[in-house]
């Protein structure tokens, strides 16, 4: 008895250790995996990051330039008109491409623009009237600082950033406002040249701060997502606060950095014992599950999944408007059976029985063993006159000599059939209608079939 347990338990253990350890080892494996190549990509992205946020700090700085001239030379005359507003201009903005429009508001209140576009909508407008802009024109007179306003849609297209130095003039210790030189910046023109795309092979970008508001800023680059998980970041310094320029890594797509020859032996073992473990476990599935359909004497579907596939294929009858049967049979005299010859001998009826209905149906027929010496066929796509037919066949099958134990023993059945209609509409109904035509059967001397039409009075 211990050898037999030993022989049982021993194939189990010896299973139950190697799926451990493979477990183990591969889960250390993918671990130690996925830390490497997640420093790694941190340190590529984070090195990416502070070049994107140089490059756009350094494409800002130099734009900005152009107003430290500009006000250089407005301190040696701050009454300047048109004509020549437009020759300093000219001069500035032709080694800037990113620029879009430089402008002068003396008092806040716009005087000159070059380009000009749009300029009648734009001369004499105070910059303290525009609802979007009036706390940031606030702001920066108070401070005395240029803050960096936007990204804006510009009238041009394209997106920009408004930069605006505000001017004083100084009498003796005081100083007094006395307007701003802007700027308009093209922000997407800048982004392109430094490079910088939304998303690339290892991280997703974005920048938030518009306005100069680093964290509190809306986002005005890539998608407001990658500030929710974890994310890497960098500061660009701008006029009056910052922008945060992040990256959110994607997901690691199998990237390994560990020798390829100990990773290929690690899977080939962990591939063989994990195959092998489902195999087996599949196998051991679908008997658990073929056991739970079907009658382990007769191997045909069991009472309870007849009733499943039945009451799919009567849903799919009267959705489509196909015909549908039922035949129940019934062993003539089968308690006899048991009493002379004994339960083996009525077991083996059983079986010869069931095969000799399967060999009477057609492929999509569905037989099953309803209990006791009782069985169930459901006929899809089979009307009264064809079900009729079909029983006919099943009887004259089953109406054989039968050697038991030497003896031979006449069987016969009785067989009662069903169809779908306006009188039978579910699954009860037809097994309550093919049993009473069942008993009929019995009752006008077995070995015969009938259908509920002969049970109209």
């Amino acid at each position: 008895m211990q050898k037999l347990t030993l022989r049982f338990c021993l194939p189990w253990l010896v299973g139950l250790i190697v799926t451990a350890c493979a477990f183990f080892t591969s889960g250390w494996l993918v671990k130690l995996d996925h830390n490497i190549h997640d420093r790694q990509d941190k340190a590529q992205v984070e090195a990416r990051i502070n070049y994107f946020s140089s490059r756009i700090q350094m494409a800002l700085s130099d734009n900005l330039i152009i107003i430290e001239a500009l006000e250089s030379l407005l301190l040696l005359k701050n009454n300047i008109d048109e004509s020549e507003f437009q020759i300093l201009a000219t001069r500035f903005l032709s080694t800037r491409a990113t620029i879009r429009q430089a402008q002068l508001a003396p008092d806040a209140i716009i005087q000159h623009i070059y380009p000009v576009i749009d300029g009648n909508k734009v001369i004499g407008l105070d910059l303290r009237k525009i609802p979007e802009q009036k706390n940031i024109v606030e702001r920066s007179i108070e401070s005395k600082e240029m803050i960096m306003a936007g990204p804006l849609d510009l009238i041009q297209g394209g997106r920009g950033v408004i930069a605006r130095q505000p001017l004083y003039n100084r009498e003796g210790i005081d100083t007094q406002f006395w307007g701003f030189i802007t700027l308009i910046i093209d922000l997407d023109k800048i982004l392109q040249e430094t490079g910088l795309i939304l998303s690339d092979d290892l991280a997703t970008y974005a920048i938030r701060g518009s306005d100069a508001k680093g964290k509190q800023g809306k986002v005005f680059f890539g998608y407001p997502s990658v500030f929710e998980d974890e994310y890497l970041s960098s500061f660009i310094e701008v006029p009056g606060g910052f922008w945060q320029l992040s990256a959110q890594l994607k997901i690691d797509n199998h990237v390994h950095g560990i020798p390829a020859s100990y990773l290929t032996g690690w899977a080939a073992l962990g591939s063989l014992i994990l195959g092998l473990l489902s195999g087996f476990t599949c196998s051991l599935l679908n008997k658990t599950y073929q056991r739970s359909i079907t009658d382990p004497l007769t191997s045909l579907f069991n009472r309870q999944h007849f009733r499943e596939i039945t009451e799919i294929e009567i849903q799919r009858a009267q959705r489509y408007q196909l015909p549908l049967s039922i035949i129940m049979i019934d062993l003539d005299f089968f308690k006899q059976i048991n009493d002379n010859h004994g339960h083996q001998a009525g077991d083996y009826v059983l079986k010869k029985s069931a095969r000799l209905i399967q060999s009477m149906l057609r492929v999509g027929d569905i037989a099953a063993r309803y209990g006791g010496e009782e069985f169930i066929i459901l006929l899809p796509h089979s009307d009264e006159v064809s079900t009729q037919a079909c029983a006919e066949r099943i009887r004259k099958a089953l109406n054989a000599k039968i050697n038991l134990r030497g003896a031979y023993h006449t069987l016969s059945a009785s067989l009662g059939c069903v169809t779908l209609d306006s009188s039978y509409t579910n699954y009860d109904q037809l097994v309550s209608g093919a049993d009473e035509a069942l008993f009929l059967a019995k009752d006008r001397g077995r070995n015969r079939v009938v259908t509920t039409k002969q049970l109209e009075p």
